[in-house]
């Protein structure tokens, strides 16, 4: 499936705290505490990267997802939010998507492992990541509602 993504990550400095938050905000837990693995595929001329493109395969849980993503016209690197255009499908077996995606010349260019919880209201929804070099929050929705719950959840902390 193809969409829009528009999203913003912040770090997090108790994840805890930006639980019960988010709950007192009526949004609710659709997927609790998951492992995930990712593995970014490229060319060994980085090509994608050069392109700002991602093709990720994901193992989160015992599901495989296949993930493009590409910048949109509206998208720049200096922006508050990240805007791209992600398609997205299920994969029955992630290593012969991985072993397929190996023989047409593309290399694992880099794997990153967390742990990620789900939460979601009835405009957007928030990721909570746990990983080696921090813990963050991923908000992701129309942009209005991105504006407001930033400003909510991070006015709470000041």
């Amino acid at each position: 499936m193809q969409s829009i993504e528009i999203e913003v990550k912040f770090r997090v400095r108790d994840l805890k705290a930006l639980e019960a938050q988010l709950s007192q905000l009526g949004f609710r837990c659709k997927t609790p505490r998951t492992f995930e693995r990712n593995i970014l595929f490229d060319t060994p001329a980085r090509e994608l990267r050069g392109t700002r493109q991602i093709l990720r395969l994901r193992r989160y849980g015992d599901r495989w997802v296949l993930t493009h993503k590409q910048t949109t016209p509206n998208d720049s690197p200096d922006a508050r939010h990240k805007e791209r255009i992600e398609t997205e499908t299920v994969v029955e077996d992630g290593e012969a998507v991985a072993s397929i995606f190996r023989v047409l010349g593309y290399t694992y260019s880099f794997v990153y492992e967390k742990w990620r919880s789900e939460w979601a209201d009835s405009e957007g929804h928030c990721v909570l990541d746990e990983t080696p070099i921090g813990q963050y929050a991923e908000l992701e929705g129309p942009r209005e509602w991105i504006d407001r719950m930033l400003a909510t959840l991070l006015g709470a902390w000041r």
